[in-house]
């Protein structure tokens, strides 16, 4: 998960795996697709979200 700085209760990320090649992303403003896309990628490459 990714919350703001300012209200730790918004969260604005949440990415996860719910099946074996299913996964699942949520996001909101202030993020774009594509920059909720990228930090859900990055994630892969530290191995977070295939375990």
């Amino acid at each position: 998960q990714l919350v703001t700085q300012a209200d730790q209760d918004k969260v604005i990320l949440q990415f996860g795996k719910i099946g074996k090649d299913i996964f699942t992303m949520d996001y909101r403003y202030p993020l774009s697709a594509f920059q909720a896309f990228a930090i859900c990628l990055s994630s892969f490459d530290t191995k977070l979200a295939c375990e």
